[in-house]
């Protein structure tokens, strides 16, 4: 079987999982969607159907619609429209043929319509316009190739976005006037991990050179680090120092300088908490 389907094997399940988990929450109305629920209910109908030799099955956008459309409440409808399937094969399949494809088509569509949410993009465009990308991206993908890869795409093309917010964090740097002297206030917006440890040298090391000023990294927001951010703080220490700049880690918490402590015992030399005045008079003076 592994030899047959190929890829197929662990693709069609991600696909028939993903599937039916949009179907669940375009359909929900608002009401809590259990995913781990979903997909058991989802394993038991393939463990059972495996044995009659049923073929894998997933939720349909076009019979949820079209259930939608007809004033579906219950479960049951399934079992009628088994009997009418079992009552058209038995009867009514010579007469299949002289139905157009485009009026079965049309019948698809028509259903599906009322699903689309179209005021999806007014919001996103009202919102965040950059969210409209991966929306389109996932709209295209899904008409031209297919809902199956249409789903994937979307999907990778969100992962991207998410890396990218995560490698290029918003990070504020303010020149403060002291009467000890100026210093740079740089204040991450958010914490930091190793996709955003080197930009985050790189920020300080171009937008902060003036080796009378004191860099004073605000901590505030930065909730956790891992072990690469942590070795980048002791590199950007090393290279101020190189450029005769001092830096001053403030206002970071005590998971974070821990993890710091674990990088280099003298790097924690450099965390001070307290009043921003008090901690300028103490280290910056001496480098004025």
């Amino acid at each position: 079987m592994i030899k047959q389907y190929e890829s197929s094997v662990a693709f069609v399940p991600l696909i028939a999982v993903l599937e039916h988990m949009a179907i669940a929450k375009s359909f929900a109305k608002g009401k809590t969607v259990d995913a781990t629920q979903e997909m058991i209910a989802l394993g038991l109908c393939n463990l059972s159907g495996s044995l009659i030799r049923s073929m894998p099955v997933t939720g349909s956008f076009n019979r949820s619609a079209i259930n939608k459309a007809s004033g579906v409440q219950t479960t049951l409808a399934g079992v009628m429209v088994t009997i009418m399937v079992l009552f058209a094969l038995v009867f009514l399949t010579t007469s299949f043929s002289f139905i157009p494809k485009a009026t079965l088509a049309a019948m698809l569509i028509y259903a599906v319509a009322h699903v689309v949410d179209y005021k999806a993009i007014i919001t996103l465009w009202r919102t965040k316009k950059m969210d409209l990308i991966p929306f389109v991206i996932t709209l295209v993908a899904s008409l031209i190739i297919g809902l199956e890869y249409g789903i994937l795409i979307g999907i990778g093309s969100n992962i991207i976005f998410l890396l990218y917010s995560s490698a290029r964090p918003s990070i504020e740097i303010e020149r403060e006037k002291f009467p000890q002297g100026d210093v740079f206030v740089v204040t991450p917006c958010r914490s930091l991990q190793f996709p955003s440890a080197e930009y985050l040298r790189e920020k300080v090391i171009q937008d902060c050179y003036d080796p009378k000023v004191t860099v004073v990294l605000n901590g505030k927001h930065i909730n956790n680090v891992d072990a690469t951010v942590a070795k980048n703080f002791k590199v950007l220490a090393d290279d101020l120092i190189l450029r005769e700049q001092s830096i001053i880690f403030w206002n970071f918490k005590m998971n974070v300088k821990n993890i710091c402590k674990g990088v280099d015992q003298k790097l924690v030399d450099l965390f001070t908490d307290g009043n921003l005045q008090d901690i300028i008079e103490e280290y910056v003076a001496k480098f004025v």
